[in-house]
């Protein structure tokens, strides 16, 4: 190695660099590399989405990655003109990516076969960064695009992802208690029945007093044409003792007479 220059170290002299040429290299291609976002063929991937600790898409790097987290604040409102906010609620966050893959055909096929196999399936992964990992992501969208001027070689994929909100213990005792709630309201069901049920007894029992009613009426219908049959038979006893009647009182009549004449 040859120095570039020769400056002798001693009081009063400011130090020199005497290897400039090898640092300015080594400074040139850390600056280069630093704004990487991939390490292949280096180190482990950093950067990309995963499940059990393994990258789900195969690609040839990660081009730019986009996290973000939004609140809703309610509002509503008030006099004059107003507005008051009342509530924030928490938007489930989104990740994207943009994974690359060129140099080969095969190389293209892998990364659309592999982003294809996770966009359509309800499972969870992990956007894995850095410095930081944000769970619980499922992948909604993905697309790519491919012109006479790019993308015929260097195949670029978007791929957007959402938080999935699962649900947890308290989830599962509140549809034990709605459980529990069907039930009584199938036991409601069935006393609702029983009452139907005994409304149609209910309703067969006033058919069947009506019927006694009827039967009553019927009976006291039948007694009062028994004492009219009863009164003609009286009334014809006393029409046939009629002219006996007649002549003992004729005879009375006359033996009176007699006495008050005499």
């Amino acid at each position: 190695m040859v120095d570039i220059v020769n400056v002798p170290n001693v009081a009063g002299i400011p130090s020199v660099i005497f290897n400039a040429a090898g640092l300015a290299a080594d400074a040139a291609s850390t600056l280069l590399t630093g704004d990487l976002v991939t390490s292949f063929g280096s180190g482990p991937q950093q950067w990309g989405l995963y499940s059990g600790g393994a990258p789900v898409v195969t690609a040839d790097s990660v081009l730019t990655m986009e996290y973000k987290q939004e609140w809703a604040v309610c509002d509503y409102p008030v006099e004059e003109g107003g507005f008051a906010s009342y509530n924030k609620v928490q938007i489930p966050y989104d990740g994207r990516f943009r994974f690359a893959a060129g140099g080969t055909q095969a190389a293209r096929s892998a990364l659309l076969s592999s982003i294809a196999a996770i966009a359509g399936t309800l499972h969870v992964y992990d956007l894995v960064t850095p410095d930081a990992v944000y769970p619980n992501l499922n992948v909604i969208h993905y697309d790519y695009k491919r012109t006479n001027q790019s993308g015929n070689g260097l195949l670029m994929v978007d791929v957007w992802c959402q938080e999935i909100r699962q649900a947890g213990a308290s989830s599962s005792n509140a549809f034990a208690s709605l459980g529990g709630v069907a039930s009584a309201l199938q036991s409601v069901s069935g006393i609702a029945s029983s009452i139907s049920s005994i409304g149609g007894a209910m309703s067969a029992l006033q058919t069947i007093g009506g019927i006694g009613t009827a039967v009553q009426s019927l009976s006291g219908a039948l007694t009062f044409n028994g004492g009219i049959v009863q009164a003609l038979t009286a009334a014809t006893n006393l029409a046939n003792r009629a002219p006996q009647i007649v002549n003992n009182l004729s005879n009375s009549v006359g033996t009176v007479a007699a006495t008050l004449f005499r």
